[in-house]
């Protein structure tokens, strides 16, 4: 297993910070921290989980439209970071 993590401000400055376990080819736990808020609240484990089996060579187009669904499909609110912010920081602890 290898552990990943990123820390970086996304537009508006606001702190995302995102750790990952990867076992082989795939993503198997994911946290998401930072200056944010979801809701409802609980919508923060779905996201989490909804990203677990994410293929450690996703592309961030991708990854962002997968983090669209899961926000969509939960019917959450999320102030703090987009889609694309989530997908460029997961990127980049893979990388």
């Amino acid at each position: 297993m290898v552990v990943h993590t990123v820390r970086r401000k996304v537009k508006g400055g606001k702190l995302l910070q995102v750790q990952l376990e990867q076992d082989g080819s795939f993503v198997t736990l994911v946290t998401i921290t930072g200056d944010f808020f979801i809701h409802p609240e609980e919508g923060l484990n779905l996201l989490e989980k909804g990203l677990v089996g994410v293929p450690v060579q996703e592309d961030v187009v991708r990854l962002s439209k997968r983090v669209e669904v899961i926000i969509k499909e939960n019917g959450l609110t999320v102030l703090g970071f987009s889609p694309p912010d989530l997908a460029a920081s997961i990127r980049e602890a893979l990388s």
